[in-house]
């Protein structure tokens, strides 16, 4: 989650404030299920800024981005649709895809994205209905499309005839290279459902997001939003409006990349110089990295609980619980004290059952001797 410290909390506060004196009552009144219409035109704006032209009335203002993939779902899926998603993943969109009945199918995520030969493969021998990726720094793993995988999606998906839901909600936070585009700035037969979430780079607790649908789909996403909770909060959507209106998301937006950007560069070059059994490649943005030990990262998120530190196992973003050596270490919401006491103690942890687990097999190997020598007596 974001750091609580880094909430324009005063900023927003003034917001809610004139948003109040201007409307009065009508600031809590039921918007319409689309969303509150400057709102949509204010995100219609800002999606122009990320190379996305959009039809005022297929964006659709949602609370939250789990609220977002529910919607999708219910709009899209029936009972045995099958859903392919990035192995690892991020199981909440997961979750969501199953309480539809679909069947869910992994495919494996690489550092440039997901591998397009294994899903031309899926898509060849099942009639895929979904495909839910995460085009920067994908929860878990951190890694960014490039454009050519973005491209090859796009044909097929074209191909194939499924959609893509692109999920994107850290795109901002990028420190090192060139800013990318989200897959939907290329789609041009409406195959891309464009999702984008405020939760992870502004205040959780506003929950907004929105949707913007292909065409032939905004009617049924509108019926569905109306469904699940008529519509979101009036007075946070005429806040955040206002909140886009006067400049001061971008103000935030440059504030927080020098905010994590220097916790990021200070975790990196930490974790080199004096933790080199942890090994991750560098993501060059987000709040998170994924990273690899040699020994089960179930185990040693365990022990590492026991002395108050938190990492997330890998298993936690596969499908079936597997053994893995990968870990998601979050750095968002600590300090470079928190963050250096936290690596040493991980190193402690790691060196301390290496030790252990030599000794087992030390003595291990000891007693099968001691077995053979009177074996053979």
């Amino acid at each position: 989650m974001p750091n609580p410290n880094y909430f324009p909390v005063e900023e927003f506060k003034n917001v809610i404030n004139e948003v109040l004196d201007r409307d009065g009552g009508f600031a809590f009144t039921y918007q319409e299920p689309k969303g509150y219409l400057p709102l949509r035109e204010s995100l219609r704006e800002y999606s122009k800024e990320m190379g996305i032209e959009a039809n005022i009335n297929d964006i659709s203002i949602i609370s939250g981005a789990q609220q977002g993939i529910d919607i999708i779902s219910k709009t899209l899926l029936k009972f045995g649709d099958n859903v392919v998603v990035e192995c690892p993943t991020y199981t909440g969109a997961v979750a969501v895809f199953r309480s539809r009945g679909a069947n869910v199918i992994e495919v494996p995520i690489e550092q440039d994205g997901i591998n397009l030969g294994i899903l031309e493969d899926v898509a060849k021998k099942n009639k895929i209905k979904l495909l839910y990726i995460m085009t920067n720094f994908q929860n878990p793993t951190g890694y960014t499309y490039s454009e050519d995988t973005k491209l090859n999606l796009i044909y097929l998906a074209n191909k194939y005839g499924f959609y893509i839901i692109e999920d994107d909600y850290m795109s901002e936070l990028r420190f090192y290279g060139e800013s990318t585009l989200p897959i939907k700035s290329i789609d041009k037969n409406n195959r891309v459902i464009y999702l984008k979430s405020f939760s992870k780079i502004f205040m959780p607790g506003i929950r907004l997001g929105y949707i913007i649908s292909p065409n032939n789909m905004s009617m049924d996403i509108q019926s569905v939003k109306y469904s699940t909770d008529i519509s979101t909060s009036g007075l946070m959507q005429r806040a955040f409006d206002l909140y886009l209106r006067k400049r001061l998301w971008h103000k935030h937006i440059n504030f927080l990349i020098g905010k994590y950007k220097d916790k990021y560069d200070f975790v990196v070059k930490y974790i080199k110089e004096n933790a080199n059994f942890i090994d991750f490649v560098e993501p060059n943005g987000g709040i998170n990295l994924w990273c690899k030990i040699d020994m089960d990262s179930s185990i040693y998120a365990s022990l590492l609980k026991d002395e108050g530190i938190t990492i997330a196992p890998g298993s936690a973003f596969y499908l079936d619980d597997i053994n893995t050596n990968y870990f998601r270490m979050s750095f968002g919401t600590c300090s470079k004290e928190e963050l250096k006491f936290a690596i040493e103690k991980m190193k402690e942890v790691y060196f301390k059952c290496k030790k252990v687990i030599f000794l087992n097999l030390y003595n291990k190997k000891c007693l099968e001797t001691k077995f053979l020598a009177l074996f053979m007596y």
